[in-house]
């Protein structure tokens, strides 16, 4: 009976090591994904641009 626990428990513990295992490589996977939306977003944002001066209708500058 003891050799059954021995086998169950080195079951749990290798699926259990599996998900983390599985885990870690999604969060690496999304980190790596949000670092490319990130410099995307930077690459697509405006340039500042000279500001625009409004003159009165009529008026010549």
């Amino acid at each position: 009976m003891q050799k059954l626990y021995i086998v169950v428990a080195s079951l749990v513990f290798a699926f259990g090591s599996g998900v983390l295992v599985a885990l870690e490589a999604v969060e690496a996977h999304a980190e790596l994904r949000v670092r490319a939306a990130r410099r995307l977003a930077a690459d697509c944002q405006p340039q500042a641009a000279a500001p625009v001066t409004a003159t009165p209708a009529g008026s010549r500058s």
